[in-house]
Order: structure tokens, then sequence, then C-alpha cells
């Protein structure tokens, strides 16, 4: 792979992780979340870790993982859109701030979404599996 295709890489991880931290950011300035989202925000946080910590640890993956790298980035960029949508979406909504600053979204718009807050779980649990698979054999492929 050539290193103009190295550096795509690693600029979209980098553009993987700021997204998902503005879209975490955002959905935790929301009231009244379900438990479903609150597991989402926490399967969020950990995808994003493991994005930082590919981010960081790798200086040249070797050409089999920026393969995956790269049809994985596809996965995170519908994520990141889905999350931007969902975020949008819920602030729509919102009623106004509570006293701890956080948007009040009311309950029946939380239930309509909660087929969509599942899917998106689903989509970054794999996404999260798929990273951790990769970054173990980026780790052991540089020592």
């Amino acid at each position: 792979m050539d290193p103009l295709s190295v550096t795509a890489s690693v600029i979209a991880i980098g553009q993987a992780v700021a997204a998902i931290a503005v879209g975490v950011r955002v959905l935790k300035s929301l009231s009244n979340t379900p438990t479903e989202f609150s597991a989402l925000l926490n399967d969020l946080g950990m995808l994003q870790a493991v994005l930082e910590t590919l981010q960081t640890s790798t200086s040249r993956p070797p050409t089999r993982s920026l393969t995956a790298l790269q049809t994985l980035y596809e996965g995170l960029r519908r994520a990141t859109t889905e999350l931007d949508e969902l975020a949008k979406r819920l602030l729509a909504q919102s009623k106004g701030l509570d006293k701890k600053g956080r948007h009040r979204i009311p309950r029946i718009k939380w239930w309509r979404e909660k087929d969509n807050i599942a899917k998106l779980h689903e989509l970054v649990q794999r996404l999260y599996l798929e990273l951790s698979t990769c970054f173990a054999a980026v780790s052991a492929s540089q020592g």
C-alpha cells in the first residue's frame, strides 16, 4: 500500500475519533435517557478508546491491517452519520434545559427512537469488536 493510502487511513481514524467525541458530548447533554441509550453511550466510549489507541500506536500498520481499517472506516462513517442524525432529531424535540443544563427530551420521543438507538448500538458493538481484532493484529505485527 502506498504512503498516501497509509496517511489517508490514519487521517480517517482521527476524523472518526473526533466525530464520535462530538456525538457523545452532544448526546450526554440530553436528559430522561433510557437504559438502552446509556448502554449505547458506554459502547461509543469504548469504541472511541480503541480508535484513539489504534491511532496513537500505529506508525505504519501492515498492508492487510490497512485494508481492514479502510473497510471499517466506512462502517465508522455510517455510525457517526447516524449518531449525528439521532442527536439532531432529539435536540429538535428539546423542551428547554433542566436544572443541570441538559436538554429535556420527552419520554415519548425517546420511545419513538428506540429502534434507531438499538440499530446504532448494534452497529457500534460490531465495529468495536472488529476494531479490537484489527488492533490486536496490528499490535502483534509490531512486536
